[in-house]
């Protein structure tokens, strides 16, 4: 025998939304920095917070920095066209795009060619 369960009680649970990025469009990851040609980002949250999105090689040396500053709700356009810091076309190859919200973190690759 199992026992006495007793009577049945109520339970309930609440969902929070959690603030991050509701919608993001990466747009030409794969591109021709020496022709011109550029990455475009389109991010969109319903959360204000403190966006950091940089550009990362595959050894994990940081090549460039889109954004680090806290943002409110709202729509917002980053892009880049294969320069690092020092304003120099970057080497062709594949290059890590590292979105960080309060949230969230994601992580696409993102090819440069020439």
């Amino acid at each position: 025998l199992a026992g006495n369960w007793g009577p049945t009680t109520a339970m309930s649970f609440t969902l929070n939304a959690v603030p991050g990025i509701d919608q993001l469009i990466l747009k030409n990851n794969y591109f021709n920095a020496a022709r011109g040609g550029c990455m475009q980002l389109s991010m969109q949250s319903t959360a204000a917070g403190r966006v950091k999105i940089d550009i990362y090689t595959l050894l994990g040396q940081r090549v460039a920095a889109l954004a680090n500053e806290d943002a409110p709700a709202g729509a917002y356009e980053y892009s880049w066209c294969g320069r690092n810091q020092g304003d120099a076309l970057v080497a062709t190859g594949v290059y890590i795009l590292h979105i960080e919200t309060p949230r969230q973190k994601k992580n696409f690759k993102v090819i440069v060619a020439k």
